[in-house]
């Protein structure tokens, strides 16, 4: 085979790989955003020492930053401090993008089955106003008159609360879901508009109990109204530009101009996301399973809570199935009815052993992180996607 053969072919089997990747998840960015209250003090009248009482040479150190948000201090009018409040709000953030998805070679970006993309947005925004008025019209369309009228009295009522000319973005408490079971966008919008509805007072506490607040107030916003623009939940999609063959996708002519560089970029972003796909959750189930057979090894008490763990993992590989080959499927498939059938209590040591739980998790545990098996998922993805045929 020529030099040339060898390389479209290689380039055609890329492209298969990173299209049966774009066709299978998304890419998204998901953040969250909050008031930390980090504001770097001035270098001028900022002085480190060390224990000795000698002074820091401010070249050798980074610049000390003020933290006006503490676990102590500011509290909301019922006590609780509110940097614990945003950070219980950024833990189910964080929860749910372990949930349903897997990180990507790329800071803050995130691998998500396309399958599991719509749930994870439920979850993340939840019901918002324009959703509300989307549901209004094809009630009506459908003539739903009951569940239309009701639709309209939910967006009254948020605009009441939200006011008149409220964006549709504006997320909304959807009556179908329990108090405990409300989007994080609409837990994080209520949550900020008391924290910028009583800012004075924040301020004014911060003002008393920070000693360095005076050197940074100048940065700390006045009105709540503006407050209000640093608290946020965005999702970015991201799209793998520079093709192997699809070069005409990067538009932008100074990429162009590096386009090899673009393209190799990409190819290796592709082969570390097929990998984290497959390592990735059934790491997690390893671990599970590990942190199970440890519990019933040390004859601690095994309840139906210490199998949620070892489920959770299933469920992720169940998401990824397109890189998870069959056997490992079936298998989980009999790890299931395994744990079904298993009463929890039941579990210790001797009687693990003797029913033959241990030695199945041990052999899935082995089976699951097997380094050939993986080596060889990631050589099949995305092959049934390619058509080689070069003249």
């Amino acid at each position: 085979m020529s030099t040339l053969l060898a390389e479209q072919t290689e380039n055609v089997e890329l492209n298969a790989r990173q299209e049966a990747l774009e066709e299978r998840v998304l890419l998204l960015c998901p953040t969250m955003g909050w008031w930390k209250g980090m504001y770097q003090l001035p270098k001028a009248g900022t002085e480190v020492t060390l224990a000795d009482g000698e002074a820091v040479d401010k070249d050798d150190i980074t610049t000390p930053r003020a933290k006006l948000m503490t676990d102590t201090y500011p509290l909301d009018r019922l006590g609780n401090p509110w940097k614990k409040r945003f950070q219980k709000l950024e833990s189910r953030m964080t929860a749910l993008k372990e949930k349903y998805s897997v990180p990507f070679p790329i800071q803050g970006v995130r691998i998500v089955p396309k399958t599991r993309g719509q749930t994870l947005m439920n979850e993340m925004y939840g019901l918002t106003l324009g959703r509300l008025r989307q549901r209004e019209r094809r009630y009506t369309e459908e003539g739903r008159s009951i569940a239309a009228a009701n639709c309209r009295d939910q967006i009254e009522e948020a605009l009441r609360i939200e006011g008149a000319d409220a964006s549709p973005n504006t997320p909304v408490y959807d009556q179908e879901k329990s108090a405990d079971e409300q989007s994080i966008a609409y837990e994080l919008h209520v949550a900020a508009k008391e924290f910028c509805a009583n800012w004075d007072d924040i301020r004014e506490q911060i003002r008393r109990k920070n000693n360095v607040f005076s050197q940074v107030e100048a940065k700390v916003p006045t009105n709540g109204n503006v407050m209000l623009g640093r608290f946020h939940i965005d999702v970015v999609p991201v799209e793998l530009a520079g093709g192997l063959t699809n070069t005409h996708r990067v538009t932008d002519a100074d990429l162009e101009e590096h386009n090899e560089v673009v393209r190799e970029a990409c190819r290796r972003r592709v082969e570390e996301a097929i990998e984290t796909m497959i390592e990735g959750p059934r790491q997690q189930l390893a671990k599970a399973l590990a942190s199970l057979n440890e519990l019933i090894a040390h004859d601690r008490k095994v309840t139906a809570k210490s199998f949620k763990p070892v489920h959770e993992a299933i469920a992720k590989i169940r998401a990824f199935d397109f890189v998870a080959n069959r056997q490992l499927l079936e298998q989980m498939n009999e790890l299931e009815s395994r744990l079904n059938c298993t009463v929890p209590v039941s579990l210790d040591s001797v009687t693990a052993a003797n029913n033959g739980f241990t030695a199945a998790i041990n052999s899935f545990m082995t089976g699951v992180q097997d380094a050939q098996v993986q080596a060889n998922d990631l050589v099949e993805f995305g092959r049934e996607a390619r058509a080689i045929d070069i003249d």
